[in-house]
């Protein structure tokens, strides 16, 4: 009698598909972990991004103002513009100019202007806070 040893038994296939499961299991972890790094990364540039750009329209704003006047944390340019916090956005005269921020102080001592404005936290991500001095002219 002659015996065909050609085909597998049930342990080898039962070994296969485990190493297979383990394998297509461990490529699926990195793939989670470089989308939860993404979305992290990319709440944090976020949030960068909204801080500068605060900083960026408000000191081009102040630097282009002819008169500037800050009272309880509003900035009032040109006596027709103010500039305030309300509900983690900053305001323009009732229309929303950026949103995300978390914090927005604005001091005025003399002729110069301390200007801070911190973003909003994002998932696991610090916020992130810039600051300016501005000088007026006098």
């Amino acid at each position: 009698m002659i015996r065909n040893n050609k085909g597998v038994t049930l342990v080898e296939v039962i070994v296969v598909v485990a190493l297979l499961s383990m394998v297509l299991l461990l490529i699926n972890a990195v793939n989670i972990f470089g989308h939860k790094q993404l979305s992290n990364q990319s709440s944090h540039i976020e949030n960068q991004s909204n801080a500068r750009l605060a900083i960026n329209i408000l000191t081009k704003e102040i630097r282009s103002a002819k008169t500037v006047n800050v009272l309880d944390n509003v900035l009032t340019i040109n006596d027709s513009d103010t500039y305030t916090l309300d509900d983690y956005s900053i305001m323009k005269n009732d229309n929303v100019l950026i949103s995300n921020i978390y914090e927005l102080k604005i001091k005025m001592q003399n002729n110069k202007i301390n200007l801070k404005v911190t973003s909003n936290e994002g998932g696991n991500q610090h916020s992130i806070s810039l600051s300016t001095i501005i000088y007026l002219r006098e």
